[in-house]
């Protein structure tokens, strides 16, 4: 196994569970490794789709060096998450914005 191998949060099976129940299409990423975020998730029944990038982590842990570079560079939707809660109610909220819905 390579030095870059990855390995999953064990929170990220919760955040997909999650994030699929609330109506997004999820694909697992975490094999990428180089700071790209573990999942890539998709609101596929909007007029016009949003994608998001979701890095998952454990409460308390911090992003790594390649992780903080990816995310100063990606000019596309990104959110830290660390539960399934976390990241139906930020995915919502982006949601609503893109959509220009208040979202409560």
């Amino acid at each position: 196994m390579s030095r870059f191998a990855r390995r999953k949060d064990f929170n990220q099976r919760e955040v997909e569970d999650a994030l699929r129940a609330a109506g997004w299409q999820v694909s697992d990423l975490s094999f990428a490794g180089r700071g790209v975020p573990d999942l890539l998730a998709a609101s596929a029944c909007d007029p016009a789709p949003i994608t998001l990038l979701v890095e998952v982590k454990m409460l308390g842990e911090k992003l790594t060096e390649a992780e903080t570079r990816f995310h100063k560079t990606f000019r596309g939707n990104i959110m830290i998450v660390d539960s399934g809660t976390c990241a139906v109610v930020l995915a919502n909220e982006i949601r609503a914005r893109h959509l220009g819905v208040n979202y409560v």
